[in-house]
């Protein structure tokens, strides 16, 4: 299996300092090929549950395009594939099990109907219990759930159902992704459920929802390493200074995300060498397990040298870049606490900050995809920018009258940056979806500041920002 994933530690720089105690940053990598599924793997089959929000919101256009989009994955699965559906409002039902008989699976989602309130939890609860009961060691355990309102009825406390999401990983091996629909869906619960379970936490507006399900199963077809964990192992005279990521880490191990095919990217650790107690070289050691399997491993000596050598050693762009992405994810996370504190100033002042950093990444890479890739994190930051200070124009010019606006953008916001965080935090790759969140929150903003320009014909101010922002929609 090793020629089909790479596993390597990247550091930042190939000497350690003699003089004095140090820092270094390493990279964990991983970068995985699809042959590995296709010949070796015993996980080729499915037990998906498919977990519905029918409550009142979802009427009309949303949950028919759910349900069709049920039925499309259903006609695709094999006959050794379980699926499960339930639907869920104020109660949740089991619709479709893998008894049902293929003839009344179709019929049996067509009739799917709105109902009440949205008990998300109990949803949720009852599609872990059913893929728990149709468990087989042969298949990949898997769930989605979609939601597009409030959890208004049952359990919604976060602690609560993030200890169950992983709980039901490590014991079931049960990946949850999340898909949140439209602005009122609770960002938090449904991140934490996709976040401590494994799976991918979406947002997404209402044309999207087949395309992202789609995503999801042909995501869940191509998993080759369902719980991958990286244990590290290191020398005398190193220690872990800071952590450059927000993995679970239990005895030793970091617990990540299920591995794709063509999967490319890595962890960042920060470490702390005392030359005085490492002899000749530094010696860092790790491997990669799925589950209680070794899958592979790697080893890294560093060389102990003179402060003059050490400062002409490159520094690896791979690894800053890695680190800038983590920073970027733990910024993202400090602006949703502050938006609803109102300094926008100061949030515009981190998001600066921010774009100057990824710039640096992207200016500092030779090859041209990983320049486009963070190029891409860079724009995304810039889009951020113009949301405070557009907040706050609002805020300023007339806020009774545009006070739905500005609590809609705030909410969309909100969700973009949980959304961007999850994605850096947990390794994903990024997705078309991604731009569909900008295209959409730029839109937002041409809109308010058309309005607001309408009434403030002679804010030049104004006039400018809207050109901006329009000539960054019309580059997607």
């Amino acid at each position: 299996m090793e020629k089909n994933v790479n596993f390597r530690i990247i550091p930042e720089r190939t000497i350690i300092r003699n003089d004095t105690v140090s820092e270094i940053d390493i990279v964990i990598e991983i970068i995985a090929t699809s042959e590995y599924q296709v010949e070796e793997s015993s996980k080729t089959n499915l037990n998906l549950a498919l977990v519905i929000d029918r409550s009142g919101s979802m009427s009309g256009e949303k949950l028919e395009t759910a349900k069709n989009s049920c039925i499309e994955i259903f006609k695709r699965l094999k006959n050794e594939d379980f699926l499960t559906i339930i639907v869920y409002d104020d109660e949740a039902e089991v619709i479709i099990n893998p008894l049902t008989k293929r003839e009344d699976v179709i019929e049996k989602i067509t009739k799917i109907e709105t109902g009440g309130m949205t008990n998300l939890s109990l949803g949720w609860y009852l599609g872990l219990l059913e893929l728990q009961t149709y468990l087989e060691s042969n298949k990949i355990n898997k769930l989605i759930l979609l939601s597009d309102g409030l959890a208004n009825a049952g359990e919604t406390k976060k602690s609560t159902i993030g200890n169950q999401a992983s709980k039901s990983r490590e014991e079931f091996g049960i990946i949850t992704s999340t898909i949140g629909i439209g602005d009122d869906f609770d960002e938090e619960l449904l991140e934490i459920i996709s976040n401590e379970s494994g799976g991918r936490f979406w947002y997404i507006q209402n044309s999207n929802i087949n395309e992202i399900i789609e995503e999801e199963f042909v995501g869940t077809l191509n998993i080759i390493l369902d719980n991958p964990k990286v244990e590290l192992n290191l020398g005398k005279g190193i220690k872990i200074s800071k952590e450059l990521n927000t993995l679970r880490k239990v005895s030793n191990k970091y617990s990540m995300g299920p591995i794709t095919g063509n999967y490319d990217n890595g962890f960042a650790i920060r470490l702390e060498f005392d030359p005085k107690e490492i002899k000749e070289q530094a010696e860092i050691s790790a491997k990669l397990f799925n589950r209680n399997q070794e899958i592979s491993s790697t080893n890294l000596s560093l060389k102990i040298d003179s402060f003059a050598n050490y400062t002409q050693t490159p520094v690896n762009q791979e690894v800053l870049a890695v680190v800038q992405k983590f920073e970027k994810s733990t910024t993202e996370e400090e602006l949703i606490a502050k938006v609803d504190e109102g300094d926008f100033d100061f949030m515009k002042s981190m998001i600066i900050k921010e774009v100057a950093g990824m710039k640096k990444v992207v200016d500092a890479f030779e090859d041209q995809r990983k320049k486009d890739m963070y190029a891409k994190e860079q724009l995304d930051l810039e889009n951020m920018s113009y949301v405070p200070e557009i907040l706050k124009k609002i805020q300023n010019l007339d806020f009774e009258k545009y006070g739905a606006e500005f609590h809609s953008l705030i909410m969309h916001f909100k969700k973009s940056l949980k959304c961007q965080s999850h994605r850096n935090m947990n390794y994903h790759m990024r997705h078309y979806n991604d731009d569909s969140i900008q295209i959409d929150l730029l839109e937002r903003l041409s809109f308010i500041l058309e309005n607001l320009i309408e009434d403030n014909p002679n804010d030049s101010e104004l006039k400018t920002l809207k050109k901006e922002i329009d000539e960054r929609l019309g580059s997607y």
